[in-house]
């Protein structure tokens, strides 16, 4: 959960709903699932918000890239131009999707990166980032 606090109480919380005397990796990996199936139709509706370019910036950012400006990652993840790259973070950052700190980036809700990462792309269209 990315040393959220809210996250990382969610997933105990669903955890121990879900363990009895002792807590098992099988117990944490359902709850895990629990959250992201009760959170998927909130997720849907964020994503179809988001234009084709912001969609390939998450994705870009999902599969390890960090040179979002470059030319190379511009063309192959649909972002626009270089230009524009500036304005979906700006747009990220205004839905509360991402947070800046020069090169460090944040997501506001690790959750809602888990399911882009597991349930909308799968890891071998992210090239196998983990």
């Amino acid at each position: 959960m990315g040393d959220h606090p809210y996250g990382v109480q969610k997933l105990a919380y669903s955890t121990f709903l879900l363990s009895s005397k002792q807590c098992k990796q099988a117990d944490i990996d359902q709850a895990m699932e629990h959250l992201l199936d009760h959170h998927t139709m909130l997720y849907q509706r964020i994503v179809e918000e988001f234009t084709l370019p912001q969609l390939g910036f998450l994705k870009a950012l999902l599969s390890g890239e960090t040179k979002m400006s470059a030319k190379e990652t511009v063309q192959h993840y649909g972002l626009g131009t270089s230009g524009n790259v500036g304005r979906i973070r700006d747009a990220m950052r205004a839905k509360d999707i991402l947070d800046f700190e020069g090169q460090q980036v944040e997501w506001l809700d690790p959750l809602f990166r888990i399911w882009m990462r597991q349930r909308y792309w799968s890891p071998a269209e992210l090239g196998g980032a983990t």
